[in-house]
């Protein structure tokens, strides 16, 4: 296969699937709430924890004392906004229009 095939199909995917997705938050209610829950949990988790793990795991004899804070500082910050995001995707909508 070639090149300019693969590119075709990647995007014919993604243009599929972003229509999909579209059609599923028309057609089922609080579609926008599992959305939500999905993006506050996995983002965090993926952008933002588990780098930073990564990083204290690979370099953790190399990195200084302010360095290790930091990077421990950091995990339990972006845990903790992680949980309040997953959390908040949760919250009745009347409690959130209050």
């Amino acid at each position: 296969m070639n090149i300019r095939a693969s590119k075709l199909r990647r995007i014919i995917f993604r243009t599929l699937l972003c229509f999909f997705v579209c059609l599923v938050a028309i057609l089922i209610p609080g579609f926008h709430r599992v959305m939500a829950l999905l993006g506050s949990f996995s983002c965090f988790t993926i952008s933002a924890i588990f780098p930073i793990i990564c990083h204290i795991k690979l370099f953790g004899n190399r990195l200084s004392p302010a360095q290790k804070t930091l990077d421990w500082f950091l995990v339990i910050l972006c845990t903790i906004l992680a949980i309040t995001g997953t959390v908040w995707s949760f919250l009745p909508e009347e409690l959130l229009q209050q």
